[in-house]
């Protein structure tokens, strides 16, 4: 009898541990609007930015939810949409911003689902946020002119929303993948182990009950497999020493790749911070990645 107890109470802390690691995963805790200005503004990555003119609006998404987004104008026809990373909001993005903008860009970026001040629910890692963003890049298109030179810029999971999006073949001319991962289940099996010393099956019983409760699969948030039919110039860039994300991920996504892109690794650079570890040499990076992806859209 005691060993049926045992057995019992085994599978419960399994199925607890897998439900709570599902949690913390597409319901987190997440930052407010305010915390994430305040941790932003305490890095010093807020400068020059409340002297900037800004337009605040919402846009519906496909299923009318609603985002919101903060348009920064440079007088310019070159557009970055920049997506931040999870359990984050849109005022982590503003560094890039400010980088993009002396390059000469006009920038939009936004809180995603279940982010910031939007609305609560629960975040599908790329799935149905790829399609927000989809949604953010012809809203942009619409309000902004047709015509304009459109590309993306996306932090962790931001990144993965940003190769993900490219499954709709957006109008749009490039890609930063700044941190990505290139399969959620697979990341989900690392956390697991490394930092929860769980059995990686944890993430597949954990997905299991993902698609039994909220009726989606994580093993499609997958943005590796959208990569490998993928011709829109992407730059990715990693930290070698990021112990969330690890740096095989944009490898693996830059073999994958058939058209053109760029790998660049930020030596000693934890997760996201590759930006913050060399400002310089990061914003070089993309200023000339961005020349070599207008020179090939001139010759195409």
């Amino acid at each position: 009898m005691i060993w049926i107890v045992l057995i019992l109470l085994v599978v419960l802390i399994v199925f607890f541990v897998a439900w709570r690691l599902l949690q913390l995963s597409i319901n987190p805790k997440r930052f407010t609007t305010l915390e994430s200005m305040e941790h932003e503004k305490a890095k010093g990555n807020l400068e020059g930015y409340d002297a900037l003119y800004k337009e605040e609006y919402i846009i519906k998404s496909y299923d009318n939810y609603e985002l919101h987004v903060t348009y920064v104008p440079n007088d310019s026809d070159r557009f970055v949409i920049i997506t931040h990373g999870h359990t984050s909001t849109k005022w982590s993005s503003i560094k890039y911003l400010m980088m993009y903008r002396k390059l000469g860009y006009s920038a939009v970026i936004y809180d995603t689902r279940n982010h910031g001040d939007n609305k609560r629910g629960y975040i599908t890692l790329g799935l149905n946020e790829s399609k927000d963003l989809l949604e953010v890049i012809k809203d942009t298109r619409s309000k902004y002119g047709e015509d304009i030179y459109l590309g993306l810029h996306g932090e962790s999971m931001g990144a993965a929303i940003s190769n993900m999006v490219l499954k709709y073949k957006p109008e749009v001319e490039f890609v930063v993948s700044d941190c990505g991962y290139a399969d959620f289940v697979t990341l989900a099996k690392t956390i697991a182990k490394s930092k929860y010393h769980m059995a990686e099956p944890i993430a597949d019983l954990g997905n299991l009950l993902c698609k039994m409760t909220y009726k989606f699969d994580l093993n499609e948030a997958k943005p590796i497999d959208v990569i490998r039919n993928n011709y829109v110039p992407i730059c990715f860039i990693h930290g070698d020493s990021d112990s969330l994300i690890d740096k095989k991920n944009a490898e693996m996504m830059y073999k994958e790749n058939p058209g053109y892109k760029e790998l660049h690794m930020f030596e000693g650079a934890q997760h996201a911070q590759s930006y913050s570890s060399d400002q310089v040499k990061y914003t070089k990076i993309i200023d000339e990645f961005l020349n070599k992806v207008e020179g090939i859209s001139q010759q195409t």
